[in-house]
């Protein structure tokens, strides 16, 4: 997710087979922005990490940590899928928080996940996690949840994107950074203003997730209360 920051440090994937335990760690380089949120409102400076890694076998449980080669997270871990016709997902949305008493019903879910004997697959956002795009306070609630519950750090996300989403940038830049989102940079052969750059499909097992993007997001949306 995103740590304070002034400077683009190195981002840093530290990744291992569980069974090979830290002493079999890889490090993997990724991509570092500097991400600049509202000057007045939920203001700050973060900074956004995204490590991309191939070849990982199926059914395979991998322990990791992230850092900027010098200050490394705790160890988390994540299984791979495989084929399969039996597994679970988790759905939830419109987090939306400004403190505890929003964020304590998002702790108590990541807690039910870590209790429960089969670990959903993935987690499925369906948008509004943020209010506000170019707000670090929302940012910072969403990122805390990583934090303080493995529930939401062990599994995949797959996140839809709102309204919510699209206000304050464009093109709801930041959250499509920290979530890792395949479809970032800017590109002349496809139109990514158009509707649809926010459209993309992940597999799990012999299940096909399609996340369509929200009809009317863009820079010409207004809201008017």
């Amino acid at each position: 997710m995103a740590n304070p920051a002034t400077a683009a440090e190195p981002s840093v994937m530290k990744l291992a087979k569980k069974s090979a335990g830290e002493s079999s760690f890889t490090e993997f380089t990724g991509v570092t922005k500097i991400l600049e949120f509202d000057a007045v409102a939920g203001s700050g400076v973060a900074k956004g990490s995204k490590v991309t890694v191939t070849g990982l076998e199926p059914a395979t449980t991998y322990i990791y940590q992230v850092g900027d080669g010098t200050n490394w997270s705790a160890t988390r871990e994540f299984t791979t899928t495989s084929n399969t016709s039996k597994f679970s997902f988790s759905a939830y949305g419109d987090l939306q928080a400004t403190g505890p008493a929003d964020m304590a019903h998002w702790i108590a879910a990541g807690a039910t996940i870590e209790a429960m004997e089969q670990k959903p697959f993935f987690s499925l956002n369906v948008g509004d996690i943020v209010d506000n795009d170019s707000r670090w306070d929302y940012h910072s609630h969403y990122s805390s949840l990583f934090d303080q519950r493995t529930g939401f750090a062990n599994i995949d996300m797959v996140s839809g994107y709102g309204n919510h989403e699209y206000m304050g940038t464009n093109n709801a830049e930041f959250i499509k950074f920290l979530n890792g989102h395949p479809s970032l940079e800017p590109s002349t052969k496809y139109n990514i203003d158009a509707v649809g750059d926010g459209t993309y499909a992940s597999v799990y097992g012999n299940m096909i997730v399609i996340g369509l993007d929200w009809e009317s997001k863009g820079g010409g949306y207004t809201r008017s209360e």
